[in-house]
C-alpha cells in the first residue's frame, strides 16, 4: 500500500476519534498462559487468518454470479492497476463471460481473505459473556489499548456490522466497499461482542505495538493471586511501568461488573 493511503488512512482514524465515530479505547480479551506472555515480552499481538475463525460466515458472504460485459471490462481495468498486469492480457485470458470472470474474481478474493490476517478486539471491558468466552471463565485478563497512542498499528480500524441478512455482494464493486462488508459483517447472534477489527490484508502473524499503547490491565473476577503476580511482575521487566491493573468484582443486585484499582507495589 502507498504511504500516501496510509497516511489518509491515519487521519481518517484521528478524525473519527475526535468525532466520536470511533472509540479511542479497545480491550482484547485473553486467558493466562505463554501466549499471552508473549504479548508483554514481545509488544507483538497476533493477526489470525479468517480461514479459522469458528464462524463459517465469517469473512465468507456470498457474491452474486451474473456480470454485465461493461461491469467485468470495468473491473479487470481496477484489477490491472492494482496487480500490474495489462487489462487486455485479463481480458484474453478470462474473458468477458460471467461464469469465465468468476472463476478469476473468486479465486482473487480468496487470495485477499486467505493472506489477511485479522485482530480482534472489543469496545467493551465489562461484557459478562466475553469474559466467560475469551478469558477463560473470568479467570483471565483483559488488555485496555488507547488507539491514539499508536496510529501507525490501528489504521485499518474497521467496526463489525452486525446484520440479520446481507445483499449478495458484487466482485465488480469498483469502490472496494464488497471487501469491507466481506470482512466487517457479522450476524446479529454476535453482536454482545461489539467488536472492532484491525485487518492487515497482506499478511497474518505477530505485529509490533508502541509499549504506550497499552494503559490498563484488567483481571477477571476469578483470576488467582499467582497470575496476577506474574503478570504484574512481566510488566514492570519489560518496559510497562506506566501499566495501571484493575481487578473484576461482582455489584450485588446486579448481573454487571465493576473493577477496582490493584497497588501494583504489593506485588513486586
Amino acid at each position: 500500500m502507498k504511504r500516501v493511503n496510509i497516511e489518509i488512512m491515519k487521519e481518517l482514524l484521528k478524525k473519527g476519534i475526535e468525532e466520536g465515530v470511533f472509540k479511542d479505547k479497545l480491550y482484547k480479551y485473553r486467558e493466562f498462559g505463554k501466549y499471552t506472555n508473549k504479548i508483554i515480552e514481545d509488544s507483538e499481538f497476533y493477526f489470525s487468518s479468517p480461514l479459522y475463525f469458528n464462524d463459517p460466515f465469517d469473512c465468507n458472504l456470498c457474491f452474486k454470479d451474473r456480470y454485465t460485459k461493461e461491469e467485468i471490462i470495468a473491473k479487470y481495468e481496477k484489477y490491472s492497476l492494482n496487480m500490474g498486469i495489462s487489462k487486455d492480457l485479463l481480458i484474453a485470458k478470462y474473458g468477458l463471460e460471467s461464469e469465465h470472470f468468476l472463476k478469476f474474481a473468486t479465486k482473487f478474493t480468496q487470495e485477499v481473505v486467505s493472506q489477511s490476517g485479522i485482530l480482534s478486539l472489543s469496545e467493551l471491558n465489562d461484557n459478562i459473556t466475553m469474559w466467560s468466552h475469551y478469558a477463560k471463565n473470568h479467570e483471565g485478563l483483559a488488555f485496555e489499548l488507547d488507539v491514539k497512542e499508536d496510529y501507525d498499528f490501528f489504521k485499518s480500524y474497521g467496526k463489525v456490522e452486525y446484520r440479520d441478512n446481507y445483499n449478495l455482494l458484487s466482485y465488480t464493486d469498483i469502490s472496494n466497499d464488497s471487501l469491507a462488508t466481506l470482512f466487517l459483517t457479522k450476524f446479529t447472534d454476535w453482536k454482545y461482542e461489539d467488536e472492532v477489527r484491525i485487518i492487515n490484508y497482506k499478511t497474518t502473524g505477530a505485529m509490533k505495538f508502541k509499549k504506550s499503547a497499552l494503559r490498563t490491565i484488567y483481571f477477571g473476577y476469578k483470576a488467582s493471586l499467582e497470575n496476577i503476580e506474574s503478570m504484574i511482575q512481566l510488566c514492570q521487566i519489560n518496559g510497562y511501568e506506566h501499566v495501571e491493573f484493575k481487578k473484576a468484582k461482582l455489584i450485588p443486585g446486579k448481573f454487571a461488573l465493576d473493577f477496582y484499582d490493584i497497588n501494583k507495589e504489593e506485588y513486586l
